[in-house]
């Protein structure tokens, strides 16, 4: 079938690149790098993205990714900004969910002092980019 992909086709897509990117990316959320904070980009985040918004305590305060060019990308920049805010953190679900009618991606998390953590990113930038 010719055409755009249907959206239960694109949720599998984007499923695939999930795991591919925390395959490749996720060693217990431990190799540094990327900004500790919204604002500016950081070591370890892709080429081009920065980081907005809030500190992702909450869907109100969700982190905003910009600049991702596709979502392996988009994924690893936030893989990026938990590894700097919570070091040796340990990511337990990731779920596609939305804030304020915009997709965003809930990460929960544990961290090294065995809390249990969700962290909210704004994925608007990215989300079904690179599979046009």
């Amino acid at each position: 079938m010719c055409g755009r992909p249907k959206y239960d086709d694109r949720m599998k897509i984007r499923i695939l690149v999930v795991i591919a990117a925390a395959t490749a990316t996720l060693a217990g959320c431990a190799t540094g790098g990327g900004p500790a904070r919204g604002g500016g980009s950081g070591a370890g985040a892709p080429k081009g993205v920065t980081y907005a918004g809030g500190d992702g305590a909450s869907c109100e305060k969700r982190v905003v990714i910009n600049g991702a060019t596709n979502e392996m990308d988009g994924v690893a920049a936030e893989h990026a900004w938990l590894w700097a805010k919570y070091p040796g953190c340990k990511l337990k679900r990731q779920a596609l969910i939305k804030c304020a009618e915009h997709p965003a991606d809930q990460m929960s998390i544990t961290t090294t002092e065995g809390s249990n953590v969700d962290v909210y990113f704004d994925i608007s930038d990215f989300f079904g980019k690179g599979f046009e």
